[in-house]
């Protein structure tokens, strides 16, 4: 077992806190909208998040690390996947919800739309930064697309939900 410092088993530590935020933010989107290909990365991903646990509570933090930064490059292509499925259901439902509500007086109605397509806007500017930050960097990637999504969930929210009163 190689020597790991003392800022290494911080460094494991707080990898393992952001990878369970990263598993919790992205469980409901995959047992929702996901195919069963999504739900097996998404098993992987958690295998390799608990395999990562363990070998942290041996205190062998070399190999924890290895398993942290498999389960970021896991989800980040899941991540992917995921948002790019979002975003095309939620523009088409916005678009949907659109062509309805066109030649109507509900003005709270067209505004919430506008507020949905916004939102999808800058969380599809969120996923595209993601997608181009460097290759090995992958908590700054996955943390952007986190933030594509929580986005994305506003905007079916806004969008959506409430322009649904026609």
């Amino acid at each position: 077992m190689e020597d790991y410092s003392s800022s290494g088993n911080q460094q494991v530590a707080y990898g393992m806190e952001e990878n369970q935020l990263i598993l919790q933010t992205i469980s409901s989107s995959v047992s929702n909208f996901g195919d069963e290909d999504d739900k097996k990365l998404y098993k992987r991903c958690i295998q390799h998040y608990i395999e990562s646990q363990i070998l942290y509570i041996e205190s062998d933090y070399s190999k924890a690390y290895k398993q942290i930064r498999q389960t970021q490059k896991l989800l980040i292509l899941l991540y992917e996947k995921i948002l790019a499925k979002n975003i095309l259901m939620i523009r088409s439902e916005l678009n949907r919800l659109g062509s309805i509500s066109r030649g109507k007086e509900k003005t709270e109605t067209n505004a919430f739309l506008r507020m949905g397509f916004r939102d999808l806007q800058e969380a599809e500017q969120k996923f595209i930064f993601a997608k181009n930050i460097r290759p090995f960097l992958y908590l700054l990637k996955l943390r952007e697309m986190l933030f594509a999504l929580k986005i994305l969930k506003d905007a079916g929210v806004d969008g959506s939900k409430r322009a649904k009163s026609l």
